[in-house]
């Protein structure tokens, strides 16, 4: 049963994936910056060239120009700020300022929105009205200087907006959830995991369970050393590098790994240095994501270190999920040619979708 349910998650994975990412390609991330002024609160809402074009179902920058009113109406349409009574959500009012176009096309369209609220309002909420749960809305906040970040998606499309400074805890547990989403959520990093370890079943049966164990914690071990570095590095800007070429070399590490499975599947000494080098690209990625969720000035430490144990979080998890089944289908002669190598053949495939995709962009 393991073994079915398995190959079956191994032949889907080319739908899944290439659904997904036709999907997010029409439900393109929005960056919201949320500010407050002595009367009303201002948000400014960013989206790509790209999935404003998809949604209009237009060809060129140019044809955008004639579409401000609407484009204001997708980027902040969606957003109200009120406050809940015991029966149900009061908006407070709200007025737009028509979407601005820049004029290179990689940076992003943004329209903005002011909200007025009673004076005795309490609680007030910020909320999205999304009829999707894939995407996602990072949203920055910035409050008596103290910057604050969050992400809406899912179901969870609300946020209390709080006069007061948020405690430890809070920014602990906050950023650790966010870390642990992020991974999840991010499609390239788990199918670089998955193919780091597509070999363990067959580790299993030729070298025993605790040798296995130790080559596994050391592979996952190094990737978490060499993403945390990058992570540190990138977040406190001692080394900044563009999110374009570093999300294409992410999708070149699968592709890489996975041609490794098939060529060299017996070369187990060389992949924790491997692990260790992509896990410093990989890291630029991650670095990306908190630098939209926005680190607090006053916590700006353990904001960091709770996201990257996030991260560490849902990688032990990923890991712990599959390390078992891989394991039991070890018994077959067909995990080597199946697994091993069919698996290897379809993420490494995915990969270079991603990679031919991701270039086109860039270009």
């Amino acid at each position: 049963m393991i073994r079915r349910g398995f190959l079956a998650f191994l032949l889907g994975l080319p739908l899944w994936m290439s659904s997904a990412s036709a999907f997010a390609h029409w439900t393109e991330p929005k960056y919201l910056d949320l500010e407050r002024t002595s009367d009303s609160i201002r948000i400014n809402v960013r989206a790509s060239f790209d999935g404003l074009l998809d949604a209009l179902s237009l060809q060129s920058k140019d044809e955008l120009q004639t579409h401000k009113n609407l484009i204001t109406k997708i980027l902040v349409g969606d957003f109200q700020v009120g406050y809940r009574t015991k029966d149900s959500f009061v908006p407070c009012s709200k007025t737009y300022k028509v979407a601005e176009l820049p004029m290179e096309i990689h940076k992003r369209v943004s329209a903005q929105a002011d909200f007025e609220c009673p004076y005795s309002a309490e609680k007030l909420v910020l909320k999205e009205n999304s009829t999707s749960n894939m995407h996602k809305t990072f949203v920055h906040i910035v409050d008596e200087d103290v910057p604050t970040g969050y992400i809406l998606s899912g179901a969870q499309r609300e946020i209390v907006l709080s006069n007061a400074q948020n405690s430890v805890v809070q920014v602990a547990s906050h950023f650790l959830m966010q870390g642990a989403f992020h991974l999840m959520m991010g499609y390239d990093h788990l199918l670089f995991i998955l193919i780091l370890i597509l070999n363990v079943g067959r580790l299993v049966r030729e070298q025993g369970w605790w040798s296995t164990l130790i080559a596994t914690i050391s592979i996952v071990s190094a990737f978490t050393v060499g993403h945390s570095i990058s992570l540190i590095c990138s977040t406190l800007n001692i080394i900044n590098l563009p999110a374009g070429p570093i999300e294409v070399f992410i999708v070149a590490s699968i592709a890489v790994v996975a041609g490794l499975n098939v060529a060299f599947p017996r070369a187990t000494n060389g992949r924790v240095s491997l692990a260790l080098v992509f896990g410093l690209i990989h890291g630029f990625g991650f670095a990306g994501a908190l630098g939209e969720l926005g680190l607090p000035s006053s916590h700006m430490v353990v904001a960091l270190a709770s996201f990257n144990l996030g991260i560490e979080f849902a990688q032990v998890v990923l890991v712990g999920l599959f390390l078992l089944p891989l394991a039991k289908m070890a018994i077959s002669r067909m995990y080597r040619p199946v697994i091993e190598v069919g698996g290897s053949v379809v993420i490494g495939c995915i990969a270079l979708v991603w990679m031919t995709e991701r270039l086109v962009s860039l270009i």
